[in-house]
């Protein structure tokens, strides 16, 4: 999102900017001064890189104390919000709501959201002869706001649950995955048995905490909780978790982005992942699961395995 966008957006010229490498207390004395929740993150002043605002600094210091106001803002900020709006010729609207934080999940480069998902919700749009809008929002959100007809549509990378499928549907699966863990390359991890007495990194929301929770709470020694995967990450190699546990391909690429400097386990467990719709929209579900599986058929999601991924994925529960 271009910072003159959010300003007008905010509907106030005044809105502040400061780049990623600030100090998180120079930040926070801005707020404090200015009277204001929050600064627009931007390295070049016309692309904003994301939002830094009174609860990310708040969070920070519950997680990291005091000693992280000498850190950049770049390590806290949110980072730039994704939901898919979609428009027909009689301008009925569909949204679509995505995380947008991995190449799995949108990221912003250039001022342009890519990723897997951004790649499926595109080609969805334009198979469905609408057009696609995109914005972010953080993931423990995402059902509420299906629910609330706040959006219409999820392409999130959401995992299948017993209890999720209570709240929404899920469509023909687009992906396999399953929880997985990163951790210091010192240890030795094979399984998730190999966890236990350690310190545990979870992202809220996601199926790597709910797994946690359901089968190492009693085993491990603790559970740190973070609304960004990223923050669990730059603290698993700071040292302030043992390790951390997410979504195979979510663990593997960012992993990969930083260098692969920490270990990372072949999947504990198999999940599908699927577009999300509400329950009382079979129309629109109906439609999604054709072209999913046209998609399937036709190789599309196997061209995009290779381009995300670098190797091919399965996408159903037998391939």
């Amino acid at each position: 999102m271009l910072v003159q966008q959010i300003l007008k957006s905010k509907g106030d010229h005044g809105v502040i900017t400061v780049t990623p490498d600030t100090p998180i207390a120079e930040a926070a004395s801005i707020l404090a001064e200015r009277r204001i929740g929050g600064v627009v993150v931007s390295a070049d002043g016309t692309t904003a890189d994301g939002i830094l605002s009174e609860r990310d600094i708040v969070r920070a210091l519950a997680v990291r104390g005091t000693g992280c106001l000498t850190e950049s803002v770049a390590d806290v900020m949110t980072r730039n919000p994704v939901c898919c709006t979609r428009q027909d010729s009689s301008d009925q609207v569909l949204t679509r709501m995505t995380e947008g934080r991995f190449r799995h999940m949108p990221v912003v480069e250039d001022g342009k959201l890519v990723g897997y998902d951004i790649d499926l919700g595109e080609e969805l749009a334009k198979r469905m002869g609408v057009k696609a809008k995109w914005t972010k929002i953080e993931f423990r959100g995402i059902i509420a706001g299906l629910v609330s007809k706040r959006v219409d549509m999820l392409v999130t990378a959401m995992a299948y649950t017993p209890e999720r499928a209570e709240r929404l549907t899920f469509s023909e699966p687009y992906f396999m995955t399953g929880v997985a863990a990163a951790y210091k390359p010192e240890m030795k991890v094979t399984s998730a048995a190999d966890l236990a007495g350690k310190k545990i990194g979870v992202q809220i929301g996601t199926s790597g905490e709910r797994y946690v929770r359901k089968n190492l709470a009693d085993k491990v020694a603790a559970i740190q909780t973070y609304d960004e995967f990223l923050l669990a990450i730059r603290d698993l190699e700071a040292g302030r978790v043992d390790a951390v546990v997410n979504t195979g391909p979510t663990i593997a690429f960012n992993v990969k982005q930083r260098g692969n400097k920490l270990g990372v386990t072949a999947n504990f467990d198999s999940r599908i992942i699927g577009v999300n719709t509400r329950k009382d929209d079979a129309a629109l579900l109906a439609e999604v699961n054709k072209h999913i599986l046209d998609m399937k058929k036709e190789g599309f999601l196997e061209k995009l395995d290779v381009k995300w991924f670098g190797r091919k994925m399965a996408h159903s529960p037998s391939s």
